[in-house]
């Protein structure tokens, strides 16, 4: 789970990307119920909690993921049984791409992967006009909601994170959220080892 505006965010630069999205995220949030559903994460667990036994669910935290790396990862291997010692290789961290994506044009697409006009474009054009091309495609800024829109999703996501609580014994809300799940002595209440 991840903070549920910024992965509200993430999704929406990926949907852009694809030409899934094409408006505003102010009003893509009215459209497009997927947005704030998939960070509704009492919603999304619901089904699981009432299929499995809680022990046989692992909930993990984006945000704690990344701050504690190692310790994260041992507790993930403890919970699917894997017996060794594992070690979070640095060299391995994926660094966000989002800024890096490029809007699909199936035209532009066909020209820049055509076997023979790739080649010449890499050995012949400069790289520098090629990135310049290349940010004609590219979200320029990061989204930003307006206050309104933001205080709409709060509402929604303070709401939900609420219902987690009964399961994982822990305070969330949007404001909240990266401080809690970063705590080094956050307990998982029904989930914990």
């Amino acid at each position: 789970m991840r903070h549920p505006i910024d992965r509200l965010v993430s999704q929406y630069i990926h949907e852009w990307t694809q030409n899934i999205i094409s408006q505003n995220i102010n009003k893509a949030i009215y459209q497009y119920s997927e947005l704030i559903d998939y960070s509704r994460y009492s919603m999304q667990l619901e089904p699981y909690l009432n299929a499995f036994p809680h022990e046989q669910i692992l909930p993990v935290f984006f945000e704690r993921l990344l701050s504690n790396k190692q310790s994260e990862l041992e507790r993930i291997c403890r919970f699917i049984g894997y017996a060794e010692q594992p070690t979070w290789r640095e060299s391995d961290d994926v660094h966000n791409a989002s800024n890096e994506r490029i809007r699909k044009n199936k035209l532009r697409d066909l020209l820049i992967e055509a076997p023979g006009l790739k080649a010449i474009r890499q050995n012949f054009v400069p790289k520098s006009w090629r990135d310049r091309v290349r940010s004609l495609w590219q979200m320029k800024q990061k989204p930003q909601l307006e206050s309104e829109q933001l205080d709409y999703l709060q509402t929604i996501f303070d709401r939900d994170l609420a219902n987690l609580k009964s399961w994982l014994k822990i305070e969330l809300s949007c404001e909240n959220f990266k401080s809690v799940v970063k705590s080094p002595n956050l307990k998982y209440g029904i989930f914990d080892e």
